[in-house]
């Protein structure tokens, strides 16, 4: 979208009071914002979305310099659920909970939330979303994983 058309007017139909859809039409204006991202990105995180990252930092290694972390992860650790024994070294995106005993409607809600805030992060440039395995964080996400450790330590 160019400049010229995020500005232009737009025609927007609504139901007029009679209840017939379309008859009115009112003219709104976009505006957009133009969202800068400098300084602390961690601004307007959640509470789990902070701990995502401060975990995937603590799990630096010679394949993620910057640190990564699991879904798995998150809802081993996070959310408290138990793993079933004999699947520590299960690959990546296999069920390794019981979801009979965790319940089925948490453990959908926790993998969601875990899910969305992973995109999250990513969509912010915090690391980068990988396929059946999580999150991998970047030299960004690193720097902000490590000033919000210092903080909580501090604080």
């Amino acid at each position: 979208m160019t400049e010229e058309q995020k500005n232009l007017p737009v025609l927007q139909s609504f139901r007029s009071p009679d209840g017939t859809q379309g008859a009115c039409k009112r003219l709104i204006f976009r505006r957009y914002k133009k969202r800068a991202i400098s300084g602390d990105t961690s601004k307007g995180l959640s509470a789990l979305q902070r701990w995502i990252l401060r975990q995937a930092f603590k799990n630096r290694d010679a394949i993620h310099p910057y640190g990564a972390i699991t879904n798995r992860d998150i809802l081993r650790d996070y959310y408290g659920f138990p793993q079933e024994p004999g699947t520590e070294n299960a690959r990546n995106g296999a069920l390794v909970f019981s979801v009979r005993r965790i319940g089925f409607r948490r453990y959908r809600a926790a993998s969601v939330a875990a899910s969305r805030s992973l995109n999250r992060l990513a969509d912010r440039k915090l690391g980068r979303r990988e396929s059946n395995f999580g999150l991998v964080l970047n030299q960004r996400g690193a720097r902000i994983a490590r000033m919000s450790m210092s903080r909580r330590r501090s604080a």
